[in-house]
């Protein structure tokens, strides 16, 4: 019989015995080798399922600071130009309130392997609800009808007018502005305007000075006024106390995408194997669904100046960077990124 042979030292003052026997029976590892080629001839047999995990990326640092921005403009077809408001496709009412086909459109973001239409396969959707879209905030202001008002003298009956206007502002206060020459008032349209004052004979010696009220009427000079009135466009009222009940905000198609007030639409998720499609780059196009006609309207990149036009203007660059999962979008014609993308509606027939 085989035996290993030890032989124990005992030292002077020793109170422990170290026995120096191995407790690693696989000396060969061939519990090692055997997981190994289970594991080999697994692969060979079903294969490895590609990795089609997901993960998200985010804008990258510009500027310090990580938001992208997209805004719309629509084309404004009483005043030919391409404006920042929804108000050329629905109702204030709509808009301010977030009610009816308004609150059913969306901005589509889709993206591109390529910007060759003909070859081109399409990836990636981002919709931007209009629920999502900026307000202009509110400053306490109140529109209201903007008069200019002049004192004239009656060719029938030249006299001099001293006094004063009487009218009732658009936060519904009294005021009284003395009127020698002219006045530029914002009052509300709704409630009368009176001038009170003196009309001074200058044919009678002593004068006679005579106290008269005439109402001023917004559609222009009455007949027996001694004031001439025209509207000079809208002013605005500010109040030293804000009414109780204030409309909502008006929204614009503007949206600020960032990290924290309002993600939906800001990040991108693409899948975690760069290898997996071999796509980093992608071709981003924008249209707008008007849930009031039922039908997609195509944006550009720059204000149309023809009815063809190039197929660059139709397309934002998107770059993604694998290494620290960020992306940025570009024009078609750089890498420089934009924090700020404009999209401009296209008209249809040619703008003249």
């Amino acid at each position: 019989m085989d035996v290993n042979k030890i032989k124990i030292v005992k030292a002077p003052g020793d109170k422990e015995i170290v026995v120096p026997i191995s407790t690693n029976w696989d000396l060969l590892n061939r519990e090692s080798a055997i997981v190994d080629e289970e594991s080999k001839i697994i692969k060979e047999v079903i294969g490895v399922p590609p990795n089609y995990e997901l993960q998200r990326f985010s804008r990258e640092v510009i500027n310090q600071t990580t938001s992208q921005i997209y805004q719309f403009n629509f084309y404004n077809t009483g005043t030919t130009i391409w404006e920042p408001s929804y108000l050329s496709k629905f109702p204030e009412s709509l808009v301010r309130y977030s009610r009816g086909a308004f609150s059913k459109s969306f901005f589509k973001l889709d993206l591109f392997d390529s910007d060759d239409p003909k070859k081109q396969k399409i990836y990636l959707s981002i919709i931007l609800p209009t629920s999502n879209s900026s307000e202009i905030l509110s400053t306490g202001t109140i529109n209201c009808e903007g008069y200019f008002i002049s004192k004239i003298i009656r060719p029938n009956d030249p006299v001099t007018t001293i006094g004063v206007v009487n009218f009732t502002d658009c936060c519904g206060i009294e005021q009284s502005l003395l009127v020698t020459t002219n006045a530029y008032v914002c009052v509300d349209p709704a409630q009368p305007i009176y001038f009170s004052g003196y009309s001074v004979d200058n044919t009678v010696f002593p004068f006679t000075p005579t106290y008269f009220e005439v109402p001023i009427y917004l559609n222009g000079e009455g007949e027996n006024e001694y004031v001439s009135v025209s509207n000079n466009g809208i002013c605005e009222c500010i109040p030293d106390i804000l009414p109780p009940i204030e409309p909502p905000n008006l929204t614009f198609p503007n949206f600020y995408l960032d990290h924290f007030s309002n993600s939906e639409g800001y990040y991108i998720y693409w899948y975690q194997n760069e290898n997996l499609i071999g796509l980093d780059t992608f071709y981003m196009t924008s249209k707008f669904f008007d849930a009031s006609t039922g039908r997609f309207i195509r944006f550009t990149n720059v204000p149309q100046t023809q009815t063809k036009i190039p197929n660059g203007d139709l397309y934002y660059r998107v770059i993604l960077n694998y290494n620290n999962k960020t992306y940025k979008i570009t024009n078609t014609t750089d890498l420089v990124a934009l924090p700020e993308v404009n999209w401009y509606e296209y008209n249809n027939p040619k703008i003249i």
